[in-house]
This record gives C-alpha cells, structure tokens and sequence, in this order.
C-alpha cells in the first residue's frame, strides 16, 4: 500500500487562478483537491463551509469520506471492475466497524494500491481500503487516500457528467461540516443518542467554531455547544434545541434547521 497521494500528481494544473481565494476562505483539503479541477463557475458559493476556520476532521472521518465518495460513483463502476471495487469498499467498511484494534485484514487492506487500476470509479473504491488501513494503522497518514479519492470525482464528473458537478461540489463542502461535527463528537466523547445524519450548520464566534447543529435519525436535532470552558450536548425538538443558540446565531441556525416550505404552484385559472 503507498503512503503518499496516488493522485496528487495527476491533479489539472490548467484553471488554477482560483487558488489564491480558495486557501484564503480556509477550504478544507477535501475539498480543495476537488476545487482545483472544477471549473470556478462550478463552485460552491463563498464563503465555503459558511465562513469560519478550515474544517478539522479526524483519521475516522477520512474514512467516512472515502467511502461517501465511493457511494457517489457506484454506479459508474464498470462491469469489469466491480468485483474489486466491492471487495475494497467491503473490507473498508468491515475496519471501520471492527475498529483499529482488529488486524485481521491488515495485510488485505495494505494491498490497496490504486495505480492499479485505470478507471476513476474503481480508483475511488480502492482508496477507501487505503483511508481505512491508514486510520487503523498508520494515522499519522490520515486523508492521504481520500484526498485525492475527492478530486478524482470531481475529473470523472468534470468529463462524463459536468451537469452533476456543481451539487458534487456543494455536497462534498457540506460533508466536510458534517465530518468535523462527527470528529467533535468523538475528541470530546460525546454520544447522541440518535445516529447523526446530517449537519446544516455551524456557528461561528469570535472566529472560532462554537456550535454545531446536527440532524439525528427520527428527525431530532442536536446541538453540540461550547459554553464557557466545557462543551455541552443538547438533544430534543427543533425549538427545544434552537432555544440554546445564542440569539446573534439564531436566525442562521433557524434557517438552516427549518428550510422555507417549498412555494405552491399557482392554480390555473379555470
């Protein structure tokens, strides 16, 4: 298995008079990587990530990463690739529900080598093993595989499917939200009770991320606080959780926990 970014030399150097405002709105690596073979027109709208500092995700969120990315492809997967695509995503998925203490696919997973294979779908499957070998056992290479996993969909869209590229780009800067949230969770050793599906906001104060709003399974929101020195898990209805967001905060939070009711269309006249 390499230890280095498999696709960090094949990234387009075309189109890149983008970067200097890119790495000044503090874009995270994931998304960066996809961002720098995407047309400036294709982006998601600045700030990324709702302003704020550079999102920090740990070595388990990389591999939820990776494999979010290989669900995005599934279904360009060509036929002659799909056995080893699947048996990667597969023992990927496995190491990550066993957990870093289990080695029993350790030199299965080292095998995760994307050079060989040519196809970017079967790429970004194979790199989801490499993202879940680095988190068990070689963390201090977190990100190395889902890095570039990120900005080889971005080309495989860019080329097969440039209409799906801007929602691939405003997903992938939402994931990198939702995947800071998640790592939150984890560093402070905090469990909602639901599973967390979602996270339509973080807030923001005195530059620094203090509350993030996550949607849980049930439709229950969370909201993970820092209040003074400690941080504070909140679980319950929207209003319930809403309540706790500091009223400078609370009309963003609002919005992004209760999206507008979609208009009605007009009746015909008769």
């Amino acid at each position: 298995m390499r230890t280095t970014d498999d696709a960090s030399a094949q990234l387009s150097t075309k189109n890149t008079s983008h970067l200097e405002w890119v790495a000044v709105d503090n874009a995270h690596h994931l998304l960066i990587g996809a961002l720098k073979v995407a047309p400036p027109a294709t982006h998601p709208p600045r700030p990324f990530h709702g302003g704020g500092p550079q999102p920090k995700i740990d070595a388990e969120g990389y591999v939820v990463a990776a494999l979010w990315l290989a669900d995005r492809v599934q279904k360009e997967v060509d036929p002659r690739d799909k056995q080893t695509f699947d048996e990667y995503v597969a023992l990927a998925r496995r190491q990550l529900s066993v957990g870093t203490d289990n080695k029993e696919k350790q030199k299965d997973l080292y095998s995760a080598d994307a050079k060989k294979a040519s196809r970017i779908p079967c790429k970004v499957g194979i790199w989801t093993a490499h993202e879940a070998a680095n988190w068990a056992f070689r963390p201090i290479y977190a990100g190395g595989a889902a890095r570039p996993a990120a900005a080889n969909v971005a080309r495989f869209l860019l080329k097969n499917d440039p209409a799906a590229l801007p929602s691939y780009l405003a997903d992938l800067d939402a994931l990198c939200i939702h995947l800071e949230a998640t790592s939150t969770l984890r560093a402070r050793r905090q469990a909602p009770k639901g599973k967390v599906v979602a996270t339509p906001w973080r807030g923001i104060t005195d530059g620094k991320v203090s509350h993030w709003l996550m949607r849980l399974a049930g439709n229950k929101l969370a909201l993970l606080a820092k209040q003074g020195t400690r941080w504070q898990l909140i679980e319950g209805t929207d209003n319930d959780v809403l309540a706790n967001v500091p009223d400078t905060l609370l009309e963003a939070a609002a919005a992004a926990a209760i999206p507008p009711a979609p208009k009605k269309k007009a009746a015909r006249p008769g």
